[in-house]
């Protein structure tokens, strides 16, 4: 949860790695929903200044630490905190729970806020598959996984008139590429790091003609704060 995506919406930190910095301002945050990996960093017993964080949240919020209790669970007005892992979900094999049954659970609980919200969701899967060059087959599994997430969302907006989805890339990771291979092509990575490939830009409801043609990275988050602030 503290990784640089979901955390340069509720923290600054002129670095990226002060994870338990980051957390602290999640915690002071006021969040209404809080769910992923990263426990360590708001566990006191892990914390360098053994400070409670995952304390300080629970006693005033709903929380959960398994894919049985998030299915079970029932929104109510506190907040949702859900810890599924010690560090990062996605360097594990099998993963705690998924994605799309974050944001189902996410979504239940914030449409009960009647002045609406901004809700964040990351798949940080495909960012780690590209770096590892893992199978083809993995791969594909987290990016189907990152698809059917966006399909709830979808799903929601349908049913909740005046919400706008958007689902895009920072940046490509492993540079697939189809390279000639005698007599055929195959899909194969070219890095392990980061490439300078045009990434998907998708966006459906209000003001989604504002996010259409090419855009240069740092202007999404410019037109959020527009939109956010004019809403």
């Amino acid at each position: 949860m503290v990784d640089a995506t979901p955390a340069a919406f509720a923290a600054n930190s002129p670095s990226r790695y002060w994870y338990e910095g980051a957390a602290e301002q999640f915690a002071d945050f006021g969040l209404d929903v809080l769910l992923g990996g990263g426990r360590q960093y708001f566990d006191g017993e892990a914390r360098k200044d053994g400070r409670d964080l995952l304390g300080e949240l629970c006693a005033d919020a709903d929380c959960v630490g398994t894919a049985e209790e998030l299915a079970a669970y029932s929104p109510d007005d506190r907040p949702l905190v859900g810890f599924f892992s010690a560090d990062d979900m996605d360097e594990l094999e099998q993963r705690p729970v998924g994605v799309p049954a974050m944001v189902e659970a996410a979504l239940a609980r914030l449409q009960r806020d009647p002045d609406g919200f901004v809700a964040v969701f990351e798949s940080e899967a495909t960012d780690n598959a590209g770096h590892d060059n893992v199978s083809l087959e993995r791969a594909t599994a987290d990016i189907l996984e990152f698809d059917r997430a966006v399909g709830v969302a979808l799903d929601f907006a349908r049913r909740t008139p005046g919400t706008l989805v958007i689902a895009t890339a920072d940046h490509e990771t492993g540079g697939f590429s189809l390279a000639e291979m005698e007599q055929d092509f195959e899909l194969a990575y070219t890095t392990g790091g980061h490439t300078a490939a045009l990434v998907p830009l998708f966006a459906e409801g209000p003001l989604a003609e504002q996010f259409a043609g090419i855009r240069d990275n740092d202007e999404i988050g410019r037109l959020l704060m527009e939109i956010v602030q004019g809403w």
